[in-house]
């Protein structure tokens, strides 16, 4: 018999950023080659997402970032939850 359920799971991500880093030119910079963000909201929460997508290892690297600490940037997961919902 096969079972299937609906689980929501919800990662609790911290995001850290060096907003001297973030500056202006380097926004306007990533807005053209990458995303159309708009601040840096929008910077911590992409960070968050690829975080809790597995996808930043070690903190090392992100494309349009570059090295995590040379930009003062780290994301680690604080706590995740899970619900079957049916």
């Amino acid at each position: 018999m096969m079972i299937r359920k609906t689980v929501e799971v919800r990662q609790y991500v911290e995001v850290v950023v060096d907003e001297t880093k973030l500056d202006d030119e380097f926004q306007k910079e990533f807005r053209e080659d990458f995303y159309p963000f708009q601040g840096i909201d929008d910077h911590i929460r992409h960070i968050a997402q690829l975080k809790a997508r597995n996808l930043i290892v070690a903190d090392r690297f992100i494309e349009g970032y570059g090295i995590l600490d040379d930009m003062g940037i780290s994301a680690k997961i604080i706590a995740q939850d899970d619900d079957i919902l049916d």
